[in-house]
């Protein structure tokens, strides 16, 4: 599996918070960064062994008892240098890949019930989602109530409730404008 350029960047990010195995960090990732970022074992662990060859990161054999053999990891003084030098860059464009607009491109050719039954699950899916950004929020301020990062996590998770109120507010009107019914043709035999 080819993994990203930035999948090193998270990994040096969150051994910031400590050190970390792969599944330590696989869970952090699915704890803190996974509505807005992912990375898979497949990713997180080959990336882990780049880290360390290159000096970003240590790695020391963790002998916890109960625990299966693993390797838990360090940020260096490099890994943190490198890490701060590509939070100084600027950000590079993100293409968007969303399902929904991709169908709805082409729903002509689904029919209205379709499309409105995708409008639904989607608005659905975004009211759940702000419901957990609240939660996360109430937890991160509990938690950690004094942490230095909570102002910037804080800022994701404002950034992840306005796209779930935008995507509920797009479906709203989406819906209202979808005609109930339309004329279907074949889309082999559609030439317009």
């Amino acid at each position: 599996m080819k993994t990203s350029p930035k999948t090193r960047y998270a990994l040096l990010g969150l051994l910031t918070l400590g050190p970390a195995s792969g599944y330590d960090l696989k869970r952090l990732i699915e704890a803190s960064l996974r509505n807005f970022w992912n990375e898979s074992y497949g990713q997180i662990y080959p990336v882990l062994k780049e880290l360390a060859a290159a000096g970003l990161a240590t790695s020391r054999p963790d002998a916890t008892q109960g625990r299966r053999a693993r390797k838990v990891y360090t940020l260096t003084a490099a890994g943190r240098a490198a890490l701060h030098a590509w939070l100084a860059e600027p950000v590079e464009p993100q293409p968007a890949r969303l399902e929904i607009l991709l169908k709805l491109f082409f729903g002509r050719h689904a029919g209205p019930a379709v499309n409105r039954r995708h409008l639904e699950q989607f608005r659905a899916r975004n009211l759940a989602g702000m419901a957990q950004m609240d939660g996360i929020q109430a937890e991160l301020q509990r938690e950690y109530p004094r942490h230095l990062d909570l102002p910037y996590w804080l800022l994701t998770i404002d950034y992840g409730r306005r796209l779930d109120r935008a995507a509920v507010e797009w479906c709203d009107a989406a819906l209202a404008s979808l005609p109930a019914s339309a004329r279907q043709r074949p889309a082999e035999t559609d030439r317009q």
